[in-house]
């Protein structure tokens, strides 16, 4: 139901920074996004290899359908009905950007404990309501299931998922 927009036309979810787009291509798999998801990411090259030497053969199954451009072109191209961002680059805030092309509605999943890609969780969101994703947090792992030594999950904290949404938008 989110991805229809208030004058009627399906809206596809975004996903940014979605490295080999393998999260993509698992939520297109349900069948239940329509249209599909789409991923991005600004340098897809070497994600597909970077997978496969951390989690072992097989792993890293390519790119396919992955678009190579930064969040703010992916925006204006897709306009989306909700932008997806899973681990956001430590040290950034791409949020701001999101919230002045007006998106409705954005997803921060991340590492709550070291505030890698969820520490803009607490900051201004002038204008969007913080809600905690609580079904797919749970969903998520935590920090012992996700910690693989010499990784860069290992230390991981809690793992949450967190929508933020413009307020006054109407959810169906």
């Amino acid at each position: 139901q989110i991805q229809r927009g208030r004058d009627g036309p399906l809206r596809p979810v975004v996903e940014v920074g979605a490295g080999s787009g393998h999260l993509a291509r698992l939520l297109n798999a349900t069948g239940r996004l329509s249209p599909p998801l789409v991923a991005t990411e600004p340098f897809p090259e070497g994600y597909a290899q970077s997978e496969e030497a951390l989690f072992g053969p097989g792993f890293g199954d390519g790119l396919g359908g992955v678009e190579a451009m930064r969040d703010g072109e992916a925006i204006a191209r897709h306009r989306p009905a909700l932008v997806l961002c899973a681990f956001m680059t430590a040290g950034e805030d791409w949020t701001p950007a999101w919230r002045a092309a007006g998106v409705d509605e954005y997803v921060l999943i991340g590492d709550l404990g070291h505030g890698k890609g969820v520490y803009s969780l607490n900051g201004d969101h002038g204008g969007y309501e913080r809600v905690l994703l609580e079904e797919v947090s749970a969903e998520l792992l935590e920090a012992g299931q996700a910690a693989l030594e010499g990784t860069p999950c290992e230390g991981a904290g809690y793992l949450v998922a967190v929508a933020f949404r413009r307020k006054g938008r109407d959810v169906v």
